[in-house]
């Protein structure tokens, strides 16, 4: 079971840090078209296509930052309090013991 609770932290880590970087190109990519959409984007009349147009490029940005920020700093995502954290992401109550162990937070 210890070698499972291993690999699943490891696949968490992979997880965050794919996601960084997928946040990195996202933002590589709005860097580099930047100066396309300012020309013909915003500098024409403000139309509904426009604004969906903001709404789904700048949308994906927002939430790729919300989203690193729950990764990084768990008091974001699911308060300061550890134990609680914990039980909050069991399903199982009585693996709760042996699972928070694994990352150095006990539930008496």
């Amino acid at each position: 079971m210890d070698t499972t609770l291993t690999l699943l932290g490891q696949d968490l880590l992979a997880t965050k840090y794919y996601h960084t970087a997928v946040t990195a190109v996202l933002f590589y990519d709005v860097s580099l078209t930047l100066d396309d959409e300012i020309a013909y984007i915003w500098k024409t009349s403000k139309t509904y296509s426009m604004y969906l147009y903001m709404i789904n490029r700048y949308f994906a940005c927002a939430s790729a930052i919300i989203v690193n920020f729950a990764y990084f700093f768990p008091p974001f995502g699911f308060g300061t309090d550890p134990k609680r954290r914990c039980r909050h992401n069991l399903s199982n109550p009585h693996d709760a013991p042996r699972i928070c162990n694994v990352w150095s937070e006990q539930i008496p």
